[in-house]
């Protein structure tokens, strides 16, 4: 990502007099750096549905943590949205749900919605354990963050995360249907959003909405070019 790259990403989205009319929510999450940057797009021009998040939040609310970026940043830029939890940042960063509790904690305390990744970070797990182990996570978050409506979960299969396969539709829609359900014990299912992250693209998409109970998607590089996410989205 570059500034000239975003200009011309923003410089389609202003010349295409059909995109604003579609109904869809568009939430954009550059990384800290461009933050402000594509900030100052979002709110220059009268697009009410697309907003503006971070792509993860400091665990703490105060205090000395070199690095890190809290909550209270991220909404002085304008964000309304920040997702955490990520796959990637769970592998690399070896984040745990008590990790992203405090983070998701922190964001709702100022207004932000956290956007929680969620799934199972193991290659050879089934579908069977994947149900089981989300369904837990969402119990985890709802009855441990005070302000849970409004809480969006993304459902990141490990084997889809930055790869080219396409995803198992019976299975994810296994996953979906355990996280509705999950919702639906804490009459949240309305209140909540189910995502889907994972290697979507033009090709997957549209098998991806198909599923039912399925409210929108997490994507990574299928995003940066606009048409494509056009395709995607529209």
């Amino acid at each position: 990502m570059s500034r000239s790259s975003i200009d011309l990403f923003f410089k389609h989205v202003f010349a295409d007099t059909t995109f604003a009319q579609y109904n869809t929510e568009l939430i954009l999450c550059p990384t800290f750096c461009f933050l402000e940057y594509v900030g100052q797009f979002c709110f220059k021009k009268d697009f009410p549905s697309i907003q503006l998040g971070a792509q993860d939040c400091s665990q703490f609310a105060t205090g000395a943590h070199t690095g890190q970026v809290p909550a209270t940043d991220i909404k002085a830029v304008g964000c309304t949205y920040a997702i955490i939890g990520h796959t990637e940042q769970r592998i690399h960063n070896q984040e745990t749900d008590q990790t992203v509790l405090l983070k998701a904690q922190n964001l709702v305390s100022v207004g932000i919605k956290p956007i929680i990744g969620v799934g199972i970070c193991q290659k050879n797990s089934n579908v069977a354990q994947a149900c089981k182990y989300v369904a837990n996570q969402l119990s985890f978050f709802i009855e441990n963050i005070e302000k849970h409506t409004g809480l969006l979960f993304a459902y990141e299969p490990f084997y889809a995360i930055g790869s080219d396969m396409l995803p198992d539709i019976a299975n994810e829609q296994k996953v979906i249907n355990v996280m509705y359900a999950t919702l639906s014990q804490y009459n949240q299912q309305s209140m909540c959003k189910i995502l889907y992250g994972g290697n979507v693209n033009q090709q997957s998409v549209q098998l991806l909405k198909k599923i039912p109970h399925l409210d929108g998607f997490l994507i990574g590089r299928g995003s940066t070019d606009f048409q494509n996410l056009k395709n995607i989205i529209c």
